[in-house]
């Protein structure tokens, strides 16, 4: 089967969760004996020089970028208030990428387009022009739910209108996609059944991000003189700005008052000033870290205290893989099936990670068994190999013609 994989961003080398999930996703299919294509945008905020990622992307047939400066344009901000359409999408619509698509579906038959996000959407008139073949939607998150979450959340009345604003636009622009692609593929059963409220009644395969276990490594977690509590993520996405922020105001001083051997490390790229000017000394701030697993290998416990966002939150998928004991929301851990106090701690409140700290404090071996457990789920859930075979059979039905 010859595939093409159309992403918003260039994935490598991979530094976020949405990286992993479209890396493990073609490795699977190349492994299945599938010949795939990256077509990926090369952006301003997250720019790479493509050359230094060839090994790193070595499994693909062919590896295109075009760049796009997706920078926020005032100007174009304010006239898209008095338009019907969605910012958000028309930010990642460009001519040049349509006309490198155009070149590439001339010169190759593709069996199959993987769109990596809604915002590639606009590139399926281009598909059906040029390529007969069938387009799945890969859906990371369903997009109008984040900023749905972030407007509930905020209290300026500006932002909160605007974030409303874009939610709506969003929303309507994701349902008139249901009838543009030939298969949905949600990243969570959860998620899929967010989909089936919105009326989406097509075809759909629910397919995790996949991982690698022989990627990460487990070193025994026996609690020590002291508990190194961690977060690590993107520090320029909303959701996560606003977690770290509540926990810095609400949690982190009754953390120290409580447990004085707590240490708190945080770690992540573009971390905005809002964030950075709220952190106190206390908190040991590491930017942007060279090696990620290194930076979650050596915490004890890590923390993503996340209220708004769907999808799979791949850094907690990691920090399981790797035996730690994660502490996240009901909505951090939405796709992942955790049993509170056995694989993973539900924390809703300061009161939830202030009474899970007691727990694991209070019993030194507890540490490592739930890491175990944390460790044995992922093992059984989230195997890379496994879920693209299951997606490949998938995409092979939607053909009456076996694809090959």
């Amino acid at each position: 089967m010859k595939i093409l994989q159309i992403c918003k961003k260039f994935p490598y080398p991979i530094k976020d969760g949405e990286g992993v999930a479209v890396d493990t996703l073609s490795r699977g299919f190349y492994e299945n004996g599938c010949q795939v294509d990256l077509l990926a945008f090369n952006t301003s905020k997250h720019f790479v020089h493509v050359d230094s990622t060839s090994e790193d992307s070595s499994h693909y047939n062919e590896v295109h970028s075009i760049f796009l400066d997706n920078a926020i344009d005032p100007f174009k901000l304010i006239i898209n208030l008095f338009q019907d359409i969605s910012f958000n999408i028309e930010r990642f619509n460009s001519s040049r990428m349509h006309l490198k698509l155009k070149e590439m579906l001339e010169n190759k038959h593709y069996d199959l387009v993987q769109l990596e996000s809604l915002y590639m959407a606009p590139y399926i008139s281009t598909i059906r022009k040029y390529s007969k073949a069938k387009i799945a939607m890969r859906s990371h998150n369903l997009e109008h739910e984040i900023w749905k979450n972030l407007a509930k959340g905020q209290r300026n009345p500006l932002k909160k209108w605007y974030f409303n604003l874009a939610a709506k636009r969003l929303l309507k622009y994701e349902q008139k996609a249901f009838n543009l692609f030939d298969t949905l593929v949600p990243i969570s059963e959860i998620d899929f059944n967010k989909y089936e409220t919105l009326n989406y009644n097509g075809p759909y395969c629910v397919c995790p991000v996949g991982l690698n276990m022989s990627n990460y490594k487990s070193n025994e977690n026996i609690l020590g003189d002291t508990i190194r509590l961690g977060y690590i993520g993107s520090l320029d996405w909303i959701p996560n700005i606003e977690g770290i922020i509540w926990f810095v105001n609400k949690v982190w001083n009754r953390i120290r008052a409580a447990f004085p051997n707590v240490e708190f490390h945080l770690a992540g790229r573009n971390a905005v000033t809002k964030l950075i000017q709220q952190l106190p000394d206390t908190i040991q701030f590491h930017g942007e870290v060279e090696d990620a697993k290194k930076f979650l290998q050596d915490l004890n416990c890590v923390i993503v205290p996340l209220f708004a966002g769907s999808g799979i939150r791949v850094k907690i998928l990691e920090s399981m893989a790797m035996g730690k004991v994660v502490m996240s929301s009901q909505k951090g851990f939405e796709g992942i099936p955790i049993k509170n106090g056995v694989n993973g701690f539900i924390i809703d409140s300061s009161n939830d990670i202030i009474n899970a700290l007691e727990q694991l404090i209070s019993d030194k071996y507890l540490f490592g068994a739930i890491g175990e457990k944390a460790k044995s789920t992922i093992k059984d859930t989230f195997d890379y190999k496994v879920i693209s075979k299951k997606l490949l059979d998938h995409y092979q039905s939607l053909s009456d013609n076996k694809l090959t």
